[in-house]
Protein backbone atom coordinates (compact mmCIF):
# COMPACT_ATOMS: atom_id res chain seq x y z
CA UNK A 1 0.00 0.00 0.00
CA UNK A 2 2.84 2.08 0.76
CA UNK A 3 5.01 1.58 -2.09
CA UNK A 4 1.29 2.41 -4.56
CA UNK A 5 0.80 5.63 -2.70
CA UNK A 6 4.72 6.89 -3.18
CA UNK A 7 4.15 5.77 -6.79
CA UNK A 8 0.71 7.98 -7.04
CA UNK A 9 3.22 10.53 -5.65
CA UNK A 10 6.02 10.08 -8.19
CA UNK A 11 3.46 10.56 -11.19
CA UNK A 12 1.54 13.68 -9.40
CA UNK A 13 4.95 15.21 -9.38
CA UNK A 14 6.65 14.31 -12.68
CA UNK A 15 2.83 15.05 -14.44
CA UNK A 16 2.93 19.16 -11.80
CA UNK A 17 6.87 19.39 -13.47
CA UNK A 18 5.24 18.52 -16.61
CA UNK A 19 2.95 21.26 -16.51
CA UNK A 20 4.78 23.75 -15.45
CA UNK A 21 7.46 22.83 -17.95
CA UNK A 22 4.25 23.55 -20.23
CA UNK A 23 3.95 26.94 -19.10
CA UNK A 24 7.63 28.02 -19.06
CA UNK A 25 8.32 26.97 -22.75
CA UNK A 26 5.06 28.50 -23.96
CA UNK A 27 5.70 32.07 -22.11
CA UNK A 28 9.57 32.81 -22.90
CA UNK A 29 10.73 34.94 -25.30
CA UNK A 30 11.74 33.03 -28.19
CA UNK A 31 8.76 30.97 -28.19
CA UNK A 32 6.66 33.86 -29.37
CA UNK A 33 6.24 34.11 -33.15
CA UNK A 34 8.08 37.27 -34.48
CA UNK A 35 10.32 37.91 -31.76
CA UNK A 36 14.23 37.76 -33.20
CA UNK A 37 15.48 35.84 -29.93
CA UNK A 38 14.06 32.73 -31.53
CA UNK A 39 13.75 30.95 -35.32
CA UNK A 40 11.30 28.90 -36.84
CA UNK A 41 13.21 26.01 -36.04
CA UNK A 42 13.78 26.87 -32.58
CA UNK A 43 9.92 27.20 -32.16
CA UNK A 44 9.13 24.23 -34.08
CA UNK A 45 10.96 22.13 -31.22
CA UNK A 46 9.67 24.25 -28.30
CA UNK A 47 6.03 24.10 -29.60
CA UNK A 48 6.79 19.77 -30.05
CA UNK A 49 8.41 19.57 -26.48
CA UNK A 50 5.15 21.67 -25.11
CA UNK A 51 2.74 19.36 -26.90
CA UNK A 52 5.02 16.23 -25.63
CA UNK A 53 5.46 17.81 -21.79
CA UNK A 54 1.34 18.52 -21.97
CA UNK A 55 0.23 14.94 -23.45
CA UNK A 56 2.81 13.49 -21.24
CA UNK A 57 0.94 15.00 -17.81
CA UNK A 58 -2.62 14.54 -18.87
CA UNK A 59 -1.44 10.57 -19.63
CA UNK A 60 -0.36 10.41 -15.89
CA UNK A 61 -3.10 13.09 -14.40
CA UNK A 62 -5.90 11.89 -16.18
CA UNK A 63 -6.54 8.66 -14.23
CA UNK A 64 -9.31 8.61 -11.34
CA UNK A 65 -10.64 11.90 -13.13
CA UNK A 66 -14.29 12.62 -12.57
CA UNK A 67 -15.38 15.38 -14.64
CA UNK A 68 -17.74 17.70 -13.67
CA UNK A 69 -20.04 19.89 -15.35
CA UNK A 70 -17.01 22.87 -15.53
CA UNK A 71 -14.24 20.52 -16.80
CA UNK A 72 -16.81 20.11 -19.85
CA UNK A 73 -17.36 23.42 -20.38
CA UNK A 74 -13.66 24.47 -19.88
CA UNK A 75 -13.16 21.87 -22.65
CA UNK A 76 -15.79 23.07 -24.52
CA UNK A 77 -15.07 26.74 -23.96
CA UNK A 78 -11.28 26.20 -25.51
CA UNK A 79 -12.56 24.24 -28.66
CA UNK A 80 -15.10 27.49 -29.21
CA UNK A 81 -12.32 29.96 -28.88
CA UNK A 82 -10.29 28.14 -31.57
CA UNK A 83 -12.95 27.92 -33.58
CA UNK A 84 -13.87 30.95 -33.30
CA UNK A 85 -10.56 33.03 -33.55
CA UNK A 86 -9.90 30.47 -36.94
CA UNK A 87 -13.07 31.85 -38.35
CA UNK A 88 -12.41 35.83 -37.81
CA UNK A 89 -9.18 35.55 -38.04
CA UNK A 90 -7.49 38.36 -39.96
CA UNK A 91 -4.69 36.60 -41.01
CA UNK A 92 -6.06 32.51 -40.81
CA UNK A 93 -2.92 30.40 -39.86
CA UNK A 94 -4.73 27.31 -38.74
CA UNK A 95 -6.90 25.76 -36.05
CA UNK A 96 -4.13 26.13 -33.23
CA UNK A 97 -4.42 22.37 -32.76
CA UNK A 98 -1.34 23.19 -30.49
CA UNK A 99 -3.24 25.09 -28.44
CA UNK A 100 -6.39 22.70 -28.22
CA UNK A 101 -4.18 20.23 -26.71
CA UNK A 102 -2.87 22.76 -24.37
CA UNK A 103 -5.83 23.41 -22.94
CA UNK A 104 -7.73 20.23 -23.33
CA UNK A 105 -4.44 18.99 -21.54
CA UNK A 106 -5.06 21.23 -18.80
CA UNK A 107 -8.71 20.63 -18.20
CA UNK A 108 -8.13 16.58 -18.11
CA UNK A 109 -5.78 16.81 -15.14
CA UNK A 110 -7.40 15.55 -11.53
CA UNK A 111 -8.15 18.07 -9.48
CA UNK A 112 -5.66 17.14 -7.15
CA UNK A 113 -2.89 17.86 -9.56
CA UNK A 114 -4.48 21.14 -10.94
CA UNK A 115 -4.18 22.49 -7.38
CA UNK A 116 -0.17 21.16 -7.59
CA UNK A 117 0.16 22.75 -10.56
CA UNK A 118 -1.52 26.33 -9.34
CA UNK A 119 0.85 26.47 -5.74
CA UNK A 120 3.75 25.81 -7.75
CA UNK A 121 3.34 28.62 -10.29
CA UNK A 122 2.35 30.88 -7.85
CA UNK A 123 5.84 30.41 -6.09
CA UNK A 124 7.45 30.64 -9.22
CA UNK A 125 5.40 34.18 -10.21
CA UNK A 126 6.61 35.14 -6.42
CA UNK A 127 10.30 34.19 -6.74
CA UNK A 128 10.23 36.29 -10.42
CA UNK A 129 8.40 39.16 -9.08
CA UNK A 130 11.01 39.26 -6.50
CA UNK A 131 13.80 38.91 -8.41
CA UNK A 132 12.38 41.74 -10.56
CA UNK A 133 11.77 43.99 -7.45
CA UNK A 134 15.56 43.17 -6.33
CA UNK A 135 16.79 44.54 -9.88
CA UNK A 136 14.75 47.51 -10.02
CA UNK A 137 16.57 48.69 -6.57
CA UNK A 138 19.37 47.77 -7.59
CA UNK A 139 18.90 50.12 -10.64
CA UNK A 140 17.54 52.54 -8.54
CA UNK A 141 20.07 53.08 -6.21
CA UNK A 142 23.17 51.82 -7.80
CA UNK A 143 23.40 49.00 -6.07
CA UNK A 144 26.40 46.70 -7.52
CA UNK A 145 24.24 43.59 -8.29
CA UNK A 146 24.57 42.41 -11.95
CA UNK A 147 20.83 42.60 -13.49
CA UNK A 148 21.47 42.86 -16.72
Amino acid sequence: MRIRFQRKELYSGIAVIACVLVVIITSIAPYQEGNPLGTDSLRRVLRYAAILFALSAACIGIGGKRFHNIDIVAILAVLVFRAYSSFYAYNYTGIGITTIILGVSVCVLSDRIQAKVFKVLLNVMLIVSLLGIICYFSYVFHIPIPFT
